[in-house]
């Protein structure tokens, strides 16, 4: 809650900083009062409503492991998330953020990992991901980094051992305080091939097992095509759909047609993935 309080004041002095001397011309309109603002404000303020936001959403995975606790799966009397009306605790939260079950399913994953433990007798005991705890609560590394932390060691503690485990949180941990999102996620998959390089093999052949294509003519005689292909595999079509529409897009821009996209050509797009993450 401090961290919190902190985050909080550091937004109302970046604020205060960014706004004109004479305050904004504007009331009510948070857009119109953020376009007064001067280009070295806005940035103070974006860092400062990040690190607030990094600070409430850890504070936040700490409240859904707790209530995940209190909401013991199979019980239906000292089940706090029934009792308030929802099946699980992840919808619980989901309800309570406004967002999707995925995401809080992850906040109770980082929470359950940072929160500190205490056996049957009562004896406390730290969290089961120290490193990441501390940083989280530091406001050093964001859930996010913290959940790919903490699902790809979880996925290691049975089948290496400990001090290794342990050795490689540090390491993820420190690169993670520096690092953005995505050369974390590079990082933590590296580690994760280091550390048990047959479970990488057996990750990859998974993914080969599970490929699959569908081509199909309809009455009218569009072709319809459906697939899920495997990092290697996928790379080549990639490369071929990207040529290609890069390709199309030229010809569109290099024969006057304003606005045209490769999309626009021939209706290829792409889907996010769906989220498959289990509901806690």
């Amino acid at each position: 809650v401090d961290g919190l309080h902190a985050a909080l004041a550091a937004v109302d002095e970046a604020w205060a900083g960014a706004v004109p001397p004479f305050g904004t011309h504007v009331e009510g309109d948070p857009s119109a009062q953020v376009g007064e603002l001067s280009d070295p404000g806005l940035l103070a303020l974006l860092r400062a409503v990040g690190a607030l936001t990094q600070r409430a959403e850890a504070f936040n995975a700490l409240l859904a492991a707790e209530l995940a606790a209190r909401s013991p799966a199979g019980k239906r009397v000292g089940n706090l998330a029934r009792t308030a009306g929802h099946a699980t605790p992840g919808r619980l939260v989901a309800a309570a953020r406004g967002g999707r079950i995925g995401r809080a399913v992850e906040l109770v994953t980082v929470g359950q990992g940072t929160s500190a433990r205490r056996t049957h007798t009562g004896e406390a005991l730290p969290p089961a991901h120290p490193h990441v705890a501390a940083a989280l609560h530091a406001g050093t590394i964001s859930v996010d980094a913290a959940h790919l932390i903490i699902t790809a060691l979880d996925g290691l503690a049975a089948r290496v051992e400990g001090a290794a485990v342990d050795a490689t949180e540090t390491d993820l941990v420190r690169q993670a305080t520096h690092l953005p999102l995505s050369l974390v996620g590079r990082a933590v998959k590296h580690a994760v091939a280091a550390l048990h390089p047959a479970g990488l093999v057996a990750h990859e052949a998974d993914l080969r097992a599970a490929r699959t294509l569908t081509l199909r003519e309809d009455h009218s005689g569009m072709l319809h095509l459906r697939g899920a292909f495997d990092p290697e595999s996928g790379a080549p079509i990639r490369a071929v759909l990207t040529a290609y529409t890069t390709a199309r897009l030229r010809d569109a821009r290099g024969h006057n047609h304003p606005g045209t996209t490769a999309a626009g050509w021939w209706g290829w797009r792409r889907v996010p993935p769906r989220s498959c993450r289990p509901t806690p």
